[in-house]
């Protein structure tokens, strides 16, 4: 979620790094609609799903934080400060901000903070040099900290889903 928001991501040194590659920012976007069912207050999600899909509808993305429905709840409005958010400096307050369920979830994601000795299986990580969706370094870390593992960057590839694992 930081290098979604602000750009920056922490690398397998644990060092705090900001990646060349600028976001895209239906990132955001994809974030708060993930996240939609954790607001508490029964209007909230319905109100915030209207807002959001207008805005993605209308490519709208740019200054979509200005016109945000009224009366959000804390729990709503925090998902969208942080969904918003740019400054690296407000990130960790932020982010403490999220509903717990949310916040647990997004530790739970990150490679810096999980136990990953459990995995005994041989990985191959392959990773988009270009992908602006999920840094790099993301995969940097997963195969710094899986024991087995092989990372292979593809220099003039961004994030691709795979369809099919025929012809692998």
């Amino acid at each position: 979620m930081r290098y979604t928001t602000t750009g920056t991501v922490v690398d397998a040194n644990d060092e705090l790094v900001t990646v060349k590659l600028t976001p895209k920012p239906t990132n955001r976007w994809y974030f708060a609609i993930s996240y939609l069912s954790a607001p508490e207050r029964e209007q909230d999600p319905i109100a915030l799903r209207r807002y959001l899909y207008g805005k993605f509808r209308h490519s709208l993305l740019s200054g979509w934080f200005d016109d945000l429905p009224e009366n959000l709840a804390a729990d709503a409005f925090s998902l969208m400060e942080l969904t918003h958010n740019e400054d690296l400096g407000k990130f960790d307050a932020l982010f403490e901000a999220l509903p717990s369920a949310i916040a647990e979830h997004l530790r739970q994601l990150n490679p810096a903070t999980s136990d990953l000795r459990c995995l005994s299986a041989k990985m191959f990580f392959i990773h988009g040099a270009k992908d602006r969706i999920t840094p790099t370094q993301e995969s940097q870390m997963f195969a710094t900290k899986i024991e087995r593992s092989r990372l292979y960057v593809l220099e003039d590839f961004e994030h691709t889903k795979f369809e099919s694992t025929e012809g692998l």
